[in-house]
C-alpha cells in the first residue's frame, strides 16, 4: 500500500517543479550590459546598478562604450545609472529597463548617455548586434 502513495508523490513533486520552470521561475536570463557615452566630455566613475548588481563601467571616454557579460538576473523593472563629470558633479538617474525591453530578450543591453548627459535604454538582440548596429 506504500508504493501507491509515494508514486502520487513523486508525481506531485516532477508535476510542481515542471510548472515552477514554466512559470518563469527558473529561467537564466541571458544579457550583456553596457554604457555608452554620447557626450563630448569624459565621464568617471560610469556605472550602472540593476537590483543590487553592480556593472561598473569606470572611465567612458567621448564616443566610446564598455560592457559587462552574462548577466544571469532577471531584468528588472528600473535600473540606476550614474557617472561623474568633469566638474566633479555626481549624476545618477533612475530609468525604465523592463518597459523597453522586448520579452523573451537575449543581447546587450545598452544605458546611452546622450549629449545633454540624461539616460537612455538600448536593447540590442545578439544577432542585430553581430551584424553591426551598434549603441
Amino acid at each position: 500500500m506504500s508504493t501507491p502513495r509515494k508514486i502520487r508523490l513523486s508525481t506531485c513533486m516532477t508535476l510542481a517543479t515542471g510548472m515552477f520552470f514554466l512559470a518563469g521561475c527558473g529561467k537564466t536570463w541571458k544579457y550583456d550590459v553596457g554604457m555608452a557615452n554620447k557626450s563630448t566630455i569624459r565621464l568617471d566613475d560610469a556605472g550602472v546598478l540593476l537590483d543590487g548588481k553592480d556593472a561598473g563601467m569606470g572611465i567612458l571616454i567621448p564616443n566610446s562604450t564598455k560592457e559587462h557579460s552574462d548577466f544571469k538576473i532577471p531584468i528588472p523593472a528600473k535600473a540606476k545609472a550614474s557617472f561623474r563629470t568633469p566638474d566633479g558633479v555626481w549624476h545618477e538617474q533612475e530609468v525604465d529597463v523592463l518597459s523597453v525591453v522586448p520579452k523573451g530578450f537575449e543581447g546587450k543591453l545598452y544605458f546611452v548617455i546622450q549629449p545633454d548627459l540624461t539616460v537612455v535604454v538600448k536593447p540590442i538582440p545578439y544577432d542585430r548586434y553581430y551584424t553591426g548596429e551598434k549603441p
